[in-house]
């Protein structure tokens, strides 16, 4: 068995203030899909970023709340 991998999420405003910040020790997978539930945080309808990042990738997606 592998190591765990560190991914940290952040997701942002269209202005840039940071909303939320976790980090997941997750366990390598030969094929690694994941999914992160949003419908517990309290984000105001618009438009955010979200940034994923584990050792050396960062995936930076542009998402919509609509409430």
């Amino acid at each position: 068995f592998g190591t765990a991998t560190i991914v940290d999420v952040r997701i942002y405003d269209t202005l840039g203030r940071l909303y939320l910040a976790r980090r997941f020790a997750e366990e390598p997978q030969t094929t690694s899909t994941g999914s992160l539930d949003l419908r517990g945080l309290s984000l105001p309808s618009g438009q955010y970023y979200i940034a994923f990042s584990a050792q050396d990738r960062q995936v930076v997606e542009k998402i919509s709340v609509i409430r």
